[in-house]
């Protein structure tokens, strides 16, 4: 006949389980409270942090004049970041790098930037600066690539205009005059025409890059969050509670068993 097992001693039994919770419950509320009131404690007392969000537009002319991912690295340089620092004496580049998030949006020319702070007022005020650098450092370059094309469409213009008069000068000429001469004068003609047509091309194409073309600009201003960024005591207090809840559960069954052993 076949040995049924038997039940081994460190089985746990739900019945007991939930006579060491009930024993222990008071252990268990005392966790359970010290857990919420620190965090509790916390979040009223931890200084709170704001978040500042803007995003500007990289200028371009067919394409943009710095790529995004060229951005985001110029906006971390010394060079940037150093004359904000100056005006915030209690305020570090290496703390400002840490606080700020640069990003350069997908498929498009924008850059967004994200800075947390403890002060709403600077932390607008600080963005602020940071933008006003960059434009200012690329945006002559900018201006420069626009004077430019405006000055190859004013040579092109007069190109165009001394054209029209050699043009208007050979067709004056009469059929009467030396067979031979005509032909050169209608072929000089042709070709005067061919080179006006492309020039008109080339005109169109630079006036459609201006049309086009944008400048450094802020395309969203400064926004900073009228809560805190953190601390968040309603998140705070329920995760506080949770693992209050948890511990206060492990603490009362190690006592429970430290006792056992003891007996």
């Amino acid at each position: 006949m076949e040995n049924k097992p038997e039940s081994f001693n460190d089985e746990i039994d739900l019945r007991d389980c939930i006579n060491v919770l009930i024993k222990r419950k008071v252990a268990i509320l005392a966790v359970f409270l010290v857990f919420i009131v620190a965090a509790a404690v916390y979040s009223f007392n931890a200084p709170k942090v704001y978040l500042a969000e803007k995003t500007i537009s990289i200028a371009k002319i067919e394409k943009p004049l710095i790529s995004p991912q060229e951005a985001v690295q110029v906006f971390f340089g010394r060079q940037i970041l150093s004359s904000a620092v100056d005006k915030l004496p209690d305020l570090s580049i290496k703390q400002l790098k840490d606080n700020l998030k640069v990003t350069a949006l997908k498929d498009t020319n924008f850059i967004s930037l994200a800075l947390e702070h403890r002060n709403r007022h600077q932390a607008t005020k600080i963005l602020q600066e940071i933008t006003e650098n960059f434009i200012n450092q690329f945006g002559g370059k900018y201006q420069q690539r626009i004077d430019l094309i405006e000055n190859q469409i004013e040579v092109i213009t007069a190109q165009k205009k001394e054209i029209e008069k050699q043009v208007a000068a050979l067709k004056s000429r009469n059929e009467e005059e030396n067979f031979g001469a005509y032909a050169l004068a209608q072929n000089a003609v042709s070709n005067y025409q061919k080179i006006y047509a492309r020039l008109t091309g080339e005109i169109f194409r630079l006036k459609e890059e201006l049309a086009q073309s944008e400048g450094y600009a802020i395309a969203e201003p400064a926004a900073i969050t009228k809560d805190p960024l953190r601390p968040k005591p309603i998140l705070n207090i329920v995760i506080a509670a949770m693992l209050g809840l948890i511990f206060g559960v492990f603490t009362a069954f190690s006592w429970e068993f430290w006792k056992n052993r003891q007996e």
